[in-house]
């Protein structure tokens, strides 16, 4: 009581300077515990005085007091943040929660005080303010008191520095407080030109809290190249009543300037916000491969490499990469005369290789597996969602890694077993062995679209999704306990990858199943949309089912699973589909989705020159599975299974097999690198010009989705002949050349692999 305000405020300040000062110059004595003891108490004292007496302190004595608390973590509970402003430092404390409680009384008091005189505190202040709420997690406490903060930036007479506009906008979204209203207004004293001004952090902070906040930019596709013709582009002029678009103009522009600058953080949490919020920048994506793989490989440019990116970096590197190519699906849509012929795989490599380059996209991911097996230790370092997001990442693409891919299943097994091991009480603590749901689910698709087995993992999975799916930690289940763990597409995917493994762990199968289909009175379409509150099963999980039943019953018969009477009818919805499953889009009507490509017709046309009996896209309905195998579906299930080109008589099926067929590996020769000339290949032309090549050179393999539909032809009799694109490219359009090749195809009745 016998200190001013302005004392305690410049002795908490002082504390938080010199103690800064000596950890980030690594000065640090050996009695760093003894200076934190020290400081703590200094730090109490000060707590309790101001919660007593905040009314007596200044703006600038609570906005200094406030950031010397958060510099040190005075009372923080120790759970790091989403996204960070620098390298905390922490008090040890020996009283961790009378710590917490004397920092959020103070907090309390501060936050009431400071409300009604916001008007009188400088922008700094304010900015130091919203940083330290943040910073000490006070989410209930800095609700009204950001909605405040918020309320300064409409006065114009106001002048916020860039820095308070990143640090402002980044306190608001790591607290939770969405206010788009009041995000817009904060963008809006930015301008495009002011980005030159701002530090790669600010940049970086100003779109990530955005895109947090999902903020979305009035012109999503004003910075695509690849499918927006330049005549149809806008002007920086004609997108300026944006705040939002042009904040993210302005942040693209500084990483491709001054790239260097950025952190590793910096950088990949540009790209994240560009992709969370579906705004594709093919040239931003390009120019930081470049600069991270190097843009010329023949001249052995290195680039600055992947060393930096922490274990969350790489995976949300991954991540963003993977989006972008994903969105062009719906950017497509919005797109007028986008150009864009090709859908589903095909589609999204197709982007990926003319946004970055084919060679380069590869090279990009190889170092991105490559770091995270020799900077994080095999993978060890990396969390759950780090790892899962990098797997969807490769196999979005079409990218297989095989080292990097093995890593991964040794460590979800050792960890899920780790998991499963220990007792109950110490398992929620352990975020390393805890997984999701949709990380669970995201890591076996990704290892099954890139048709690669990984049974044991299967094996480990099936205990751990028992255990979090029971009630109350013990073995039984149902479907509001799954629920709570798995959305009905994650059990889709795993389902889906269990049988392309063909590999069907008898608890895993039976949990899964309950889950999508519900059990007994469960059994109810209504009710199972109620507790997922999804409005129905989508299309593709339907389809998901009935190629899982159909192997179960061939494969797995002993398992006993069955679906329901009537099955699909009733558990569908008309909501959007997810390509996860298999390349069509399904839709209510038809199921499946059938078009024939040009090489598929080329085919057709030489097999009727040589006299081969045929049809075109022939489908199999239930009722044939039902009458000639005794299949387990009902017959509303009219569509299953379909053949490009199929003699019904002979049971002969003929397939041709394009670049949505394939992965690429990138890691086959042991040595990581991926050549650069090839001979043979498949050109795609856009708008008159080459814009990418998928070269064979004997790196690419069979994938998930077409092995599966290989390996059910097979089960109901069908000889499967398979037309690899990159041989019936090299025939050069010749007639002859191309009746010749398919009369010795048909000779041979290859059922190999050529692959």
């Amino acid at each position: 009581a016998q200190f001013k305000p302005q004392e305690l405020s410049n002795s908490a300040w002082g504390i938080a300077t010199i103690l800064t000062n000596k950890r980030t110059n690594n000065d640090e004595e050996n009695d760093s515990g003894y200076i934190d003891t020290v400081a703590l108490r200094i730090l109490r004292h000060i707590a309790r005085s101001i919660a007593e007496r905040a009314d007596e302190f200044k703006s600038q004595e609570l906005s200094n007091t406030a950031w010397a608390f958060a510099t040190l973590g005075f009372g923080y509970n120790g759970l790091e943040s989403a996204n960070s402003l620098n390298d905390y430092i922490y008090l040890t404390s020996d009283d961790p929660e009378g710590d917490r409680m004397h920092m959020s009384r103070a907090l309390d008091a501060i936050a009431e005080t400071s409300l009604p005189r916001l008007n009188v505190f400088k922008t700094q202040e304010l900015n130091n303010l919203a940083w330290s709420y943040a910073r000490l997690n006070q989410k209930e406490t800095s609700k009204y008191l950001y909605e405040g903060i918020g309320n300064q930036f409409r006065q114009r007479r106001r002048r916020f520095s860039p820095q308070d506009i990143g640090t402002t906008l980044w306190s608001f979204a790591t607290m939770e407080y969405f206010d788009e209203e009041i995000y817009r207004i904060i963008c809006s004293r930015l301008t495009i030109d002011q980005g030159s001004r701002f530090k790669p952090q600010e940049v970086s902070n100003t779109v990530w809290a955005l895109a947090t906040a999902q903020v979305i930019p009035k012109y999503p596709d004003a910075f695509d190249t690849t499918l927006v013709h330049p005549s149809m582009r806008l002007s920086l002029d004609e997108m300026s009543d944006d705040p939002v678009t042009l904040c993210f103009a302005a942040a693209s522009n500084e990483l491709m300037k001054r790239p260097s600058e950025f952190k590793t953080q910096e950088t990949k949490d540009v790209l994240w916000s560009f992709s969370k919020v579906g705004v594709r920048h093919p040239p931003l994506f390009k120019a930081v491969a470049d600069h991270l793989v190097g843009a010329e490989p023949e001249l052995n440019h290195q680039g600055r490499g992947l060393d930096g990116f922490s274990p969350q970096g790489l995976g949300n590197l991954a991540w963003s990469y993977a989006k972008q190519a994903q969105l062009a699906d719906e950017a497509a849509e919005r797109i007028e005369g986008s150009g864009r012929g090709t859908s589903g795989r095909l589609a999204i490599y197709a982007t990926i290789c003319i946004d970055i380059g084919e060679s380069q996209i590869q090279r990009l991911f190889s170092g991105i597996a490559d770091a995270g097996l020799q900077v994080h230790d095999g993978l060890s370092k990396l969390k759950p969602q780090d790892m899962a997001n990098t797997a969807w990442a490769f196999a979005t693409l079409g990218l297989f890694h095989k080292r990097f891919f093995d890593a991964v299943a040794v460590q979800v097994i050792r960890r899920l077993s780790s998991f499963v091991s220990k007792k109950s009480g110490n398992r929620s603590a352990d975020y390393m062995t805890r997984f999701k749901g949709q990380e669970l689910a995201n890591i076996v698709w990704a290892f099954a679209t890139l048709n690669y087995p990984a049974p044991t993992m299967l094996e480990a999975i099936a205990p751990y999704a028992v255990l979090i799916s029971s009630n109350s930690g013990g073995s039984s289940y149902d479907v509001h306990s799954i629920s709570r763990q798995f959305k009905r597409q994650e059990i889709a995917n795993i389902l889906w990858s269990c049988a392309v493994f063909g590999t069907y762990p008898r608890d895993l199968m039976q949990l899964m199943y309950v889950g999508l289909l519900g059990e007994g009175n469960e059994s109810n379409p209504d009710m199972l949309s109620r507790v997922y509150n999804d409005g129905g099963m989508q299309m593709q999980a339907i389809m998901t089912l009935l190629y899982v039943q159909l192997l179960v019953h061939i494969e797995a018969p002993d398992i006993n699973l069955s679906l329901p009477p009537n099955f699909p009818e009733g558990w569908d919805t008309a909501s959007s589909s997810l390509p996860d499953v298999d390349t069509n889009t399904a839709s209510p009507a038809t199921m499946l989705s059938l078009s024939s490509s040009k090489t598929q017709k080329d085919v057709s046309s030489s097999l009727q020159r040589i006299g081969f009996d045929h049809v075109q896209e022939h489908v199999i309905g239930a009722e044939e599975l039902l009458e000639t195998h005794g299949a387990e579906l009902s017959s509303s299930a009219h569509e299953i299974l379909s053949i490009d080109m199929a003699n019904l008589e002979q049971k002969i099926g003929i397939e041709v097999d394009g670049p949505s067929h394939f992965i690429t590996v990138v890691d086959g020769d042991g040595e990581n690198k991926v050549e650069e000339k090839k001979e043979r290949g498949y050109a795609k032309v856009l708008n008159g010009k080459l814009a990418w090549q998928f070269m064979w050179e004997g790196k690419q393999k069979m994938n998930g989705p077409t092995a599966l539909k290989e390996r059910l032809l097979s089960h109901f009799g069908w000889t499967l002949i398979h037309v690899p694109f990159w041989e019936w490219d090299a025939l050069d359009a010749s007639a002859e050349a191309e009746d010749k090749y398919t009369t010795e195809m048909l000779k041979n009745k290859r059922n190999d692999n050529v692959y």
